[in-house]
């Protein structure tokens, strides 16, 4: 899945835009879908399940990136954080960006 967004950047915004059209958009996730099914490692999904799966391990991967910066934050005197972004998880954030993670700094 990170190979097909690190390969079509602009799905992860989901905007589109004269070059990316919705049936562009359209067809890569349906190319997506044809691959992520093919590998038979989990049940078939539809289109739209597979969108969810993305938004939700998206979602999932800023909330931990933004608790892990706000431990490393804090004040001394306590234990590190046994939280730690996995390396799929670290492929995800560079691919989305910090500031989705830590928020733009004022």
């Amino acid at each position: 899945m990170l190979d097909h967004f690190q390969k079509y950047p602009q799905m992860l915004s989901g905007k589109v835009d004269p070059i990316f059209s919705k049936d562009t958009k359209d067809k890569r996730w349906k190319d997506l879908t044809s691959a992520l099914n093919a590998e038979g490692t989990g049940p078939a999904k539809s289109i739209g399940a597979w969108r969810k799966t993305f938004k939700d391990w998206k979602c999932y991967v800023r909330k931990k990136a933004g608790r892990i910066a706000l431990h490393q934050k804090q004040t001394g005197g306590g234990l590190p954080s046994k939280e730690a972004l996995t390396v799929n998880e670290e492929k995800l954030l560079a691919a989305i960006g910090q500031v989705a993670a830590h928020g733009q700094k004022s």
